[in-house]
């Protein structure tokens, strides 16, 4: 069977019948396969942008399917906490599609979903910043707050790191 649910356990598995624990979690949604179409889940979206699909990811201290409970307090689920998102890193062309994985959370106190790290197209990871600053060949470079930063990289001589303060 390609697509299953079991509605005993409210379980749905797609390539296979018997729902599988993994880490002590049997998953609602299961997919299992032996080769990359069978073992894959593909997230699409078709806009006139760089956006791509999104991974959202929630919480709430509800006890019930559909209860808007908030973790500590609050009446609403409607703010999300994290999201994983797929863009456009570039400009694309016949079988060339540049990407970035982006990383983001929700501040204390805050109700919007705000960019934290990217992975780019270029392999860099970027921390606190949304395009790479400064020595564009890092492949790790993190700012903080204030204008602080830390990057990482390595030369053919070896291992730079350098750290800044208010842009100097």
């Amino acid at each position: 069977h390609k697509l299953f649910v079991n509605g005993g356990e409210d379980v749905v598995c797609l390539g296979f019948e018997t729902p599988e624990t993994l880490g002590g979690i049997e998953s609602g949604v299961q997919i299992e396969g032996t080769d990359y179409a069978g073992g894959s889940l593909s997230i699409w979206r078709n806009a006139n942008d760089d956006a791509g699909g999104y991974l959202q990811l929630g919480k709430s201290r509800g006890t019930a399917v559909n209860s808007d409970t908030i973790v500590q307090d609050g009446t609403d689920r409607a703010h999300p906490i994290a999201s994983i998102r797929a863009a456009v890193d570039g400009t694309p062309g016949n079988n060339d599609m540049p990407g970035r994985i982006e990383f983001m959370t929700t501040a204390d106190g805050g109700t919007t979903l705000t960019e934290r790290a990217r992975i780019d197209s270029s392999g860099r990871m970027l921390v606190g910043l949304t395009s790479a600053s400064g020595n564009a060949s890092a492949k790790l470079q993190a700012r903080g707050t204030g204008a602080s930063a830390a990057v990482f990289d390595r030369t053919n001589d070896g291992v730079v790191v350098g750290f800044k303060r208010n842009g100097s």
